[in-house]
């Protein structure tokens, strides 16, 4: 069992080195550690969650390809802009290692580029330490050109065929939709590789319904985030998404040891 394979880990090999700390994760929360050490509370809860460190999203998921579109428009203005920044943020801290490429864009009635510039790049630390950064900047104002910033994601992604990488991924931050979002996306992504995340902020936010229908007609994901408290599930739902697990209902577990 796994008990055993701790035990028989931590033993000296023919070389008299052992592995000084083992630790499994599961997509469900559980954490098992040897040997094991104290964990501290706040309260009645565990302040820990492995399934929002890096090492957990770099064993569990296959390398991405993540172009990032947030809307910056003027009906963001108040809460709608916090929820975003925020949701972006743990995002790109929990789901995006340095095995994988990433770019953000911002849009109103343009489309700006933060960071390196229109282009995907290694999400070095350094990387996603400065996308951040200016995330936490990003100002409402103007008009929002939903159309244009789809477009210009999805050729992104389509430019990128010389990384090596096993998704591409589209996540769009906005507070509304419109009718031809499925066309669009089909009309750019013709083959379905690219996955696209449909996150929608805010508490008044206008055709919910239509966006979720939309993210379902293209097999992509739909979460719509009324407040702070919806961030950190919506991150574990899209965690799960992209976890090399064979089968959900099978106890999958991923493995690093640390020398």
């Amino acid at each position: 069992g796994l008990d055993d394979a701790f035990m028989k880990n931590w033993s000296p090999n023919l070389t008299g080195s052992a592995t000084m700390l083992q630790y499994i994760g599961t997509p469900y929360g559980v954490m098992r550690a040897y040997p094991s050490y104290y964990t501290p509370r706040k309260g009645k809860w565990i302040t820990y969650d492995h399934r929002f460190r890096i090492w957990y999203a770099v064993g569990a998921m296959e390398s991405n390809k993540a172009v990032f579109l947030l809307d910056k428009s003027g009906t963001l203005v108040g809460e709608p802009v916090k929820l975003m920044r925020d949701t972006a943020i743990t995002l790109i801290k929990t789901m995006i290692s340095d095995e994988d490429y990433i770019s953000v864009l911002t849009f109103n009635n343009e489309v700006q580029s933060l960071g390196c510039g229109k282009k995907l790049v290694r999400a070095r630390g350094r990387i996603k330490s400065i996308l951040n950064g200016q995330i936490r900047k990003i100002s409402p104002e103007g008009s929002g050109n939903l159309t244009k910033a789809l477009i210009e994601g999805l050729q992104m992604l389509n430019r990128s065929q010389n990384l090596k990488t096993c998704h591409k991924t589209l996540f769009l931050f906005t507070d509304y939709t419109q009718t031809n979002i499925a066309d669009i996306v089909k009309k750019y992504n013709p083959t379905g590789e690219i996955k696209v995340v449909f996150l929608q902020v805010g508490k008044d936010i206008m055709f919910a319904t239509d966006l979720k229908e939309t993210a379902r007609k293209l097999g992509g994901f739909y979460s719509r985030i009324n407040d702070l408290s919806h961030i950190n599930p919506t991150v574990l739902k899209l965690t799960s998404e992209y976890t090399s697990l064979v089968d959900d209902d099978d106890l999958e577990v991923q493995i690093r040891i640390r020398m």
